[in-house]
């Protein structure tokens, strides 16, 4: 996803910190969006700056989740269950 922050405000024509302010972020976390600074950034950071690059955020928010989980293999139980019901008092 580091790329594609890039692009975008590559055809902003404000720099980091007018579209920081416009976004109601901090110049340092638009920078470390945009040159990949950060791995998975949240999802409110993440609309709040396509947003303010004039974008909708809801493709850029199903492409910031992560893949679902493959699925068990047939007769494998993913979630047993506990083999006693948990204490109330921890033990």
């Amino acid at each position: 996803m580091a790329e594609q922050p890039a692009l975008l405000f590559d055809r902003d024509p404000r720099g980091v910190r007018r579209l920081a302010a416009d976004a109601g972020l901090g110049a340092a976390t638009v920078q470390a969006l945009i040159t990949g600074g950060t791995a998975l950034p949240r999802a409110g950071t993440v609309e709040r700056f396509v947003r303010a690059c004039g974008e909708q955020p809801g493709p850029w928010l199903a492409a910031r989740a992560p893949p679902p989980a493959p699925p068990a293999p047939p007769g494998q139980i993913t979630n047993p269950p506990p083999s006693r019901p948990p204490s109330r008092w921890g033990g």
